[in-house]
């Protein structure tokens, strides 16, 4: 029981993790508030997002090595700090160049180490049956945050502008995974995998073999499969930057955030 317990705590602090660290599908937000207070282009804004996205898809490769190697609480320890750092910089640095650097960089940086940390850890404490629900639960958090996050950081941005939001969302971050930094952990050698009484409909025949990455780059599957990930996350990620003014313009929803939240909703659902 108190192995089951602990196993279900290491998932929802995953969750929690990646509830905060999903305020990138809240970029819209932040690019409405750069084009009607601080007269960016919506190219402009989208310099700093696209690259955040870049080096969260980059690093987290690296993150999940850290992760095996180090075990999932330095890396996390690292992105609490990238995350805070990266916001709060940005409140004092707005330029393209500043945001570009501490939220495209930066803030990506705390996205790839946070979001290949806590999935791993989790998926471990359950028998691999349970391996898709459980990564689902984890990952659906990166989805849901805008549920959230949206309508705060609006809120913020109308009370104390962008500038302020920033340093307070920063904050706010840094905090949040730092604290859960404490409550994820691998499973001791040995411990035993918990597994879910509801049985999966069907068996799947588990990999017999793990691929070092030159051999995972030599099978056709690989390249099937990134293919496929990169057309389907890119145009989400089209959309996602401008969703708020796509919302304002095509729909006349002056809320900006309702779209955002709405998106969240179905991104979760889809997890």
């Amino acid at each position: 029981m108190e192995n089951n317990r602990k196993a279900w705590l290491v998932v929802f602090s995953g969750l929690g993790v990646n509830l905060t660290l999903g305020v990138l599908y809240s970029w819209g937000i932040i690019s409405a508030a750069l084009i009607d207070d601080f007269n960016w282009t919506a190219t402009q804004t989208q310099i700093p997002y696209m690259l955040a996205s870049a080096v969260f898809a980059l690093t987290m490769i690296p993150g999940g090595k850290l992760q095996d190697r180090f075990g999932p609480k330095p890396v996390l320890f690292v992105s609490s700090l990238l995350a805070g750092m990266g916001f709060i910089f940005s409140g004092m640095n707005l330029t393209v160049a500043g945001l570009t650097f501490f939220f495209g960089f930066v803030f990506g940086l705390a996205m790839g180490f946070g979001y290949s940390s806590p999935t791993p850890a989790a998926v471990k404490w359950f028998h691999p049956d349970h391996r898709g629900l459980i990564s689902g639960i984890v990952v659906s958090g990166f989805g849901l945050a805008p549920v959230y996050i949206a309508p705060l950081t609006s809120s913020l941005i109308a009370m104390f502008g962008l500038p302020t939001t920033l340093v307070i969302l920063g904050v706010l971050f840094f905090l949040i995974v730092f604290s859960l930094t404490f409550l994820i952990s691998n499973p001791s050698d040995g411990v035993e995998k918990v597994k879910l009484k509801k049985k999966p409909r069907r068996t799947h025949r588990l990999a017999t073999k793990d691929y070092s990455l030159s051999e995972m780059m030599k099978t056709p599957q690989f390249y099937i499969l990134w293919t496929m990930f990169f057309f389907g996350t890119f145009a989400g990620l089209l959309i996602i930057g401008q969703m708020s003014k796509i919302g304002l313009e095509q729909a006349s929803i002056s809320n900006g955030f309702l779209l955002v939240v709405v998106y969240a909703i179905f991104n979760f659902i889809g997890r």
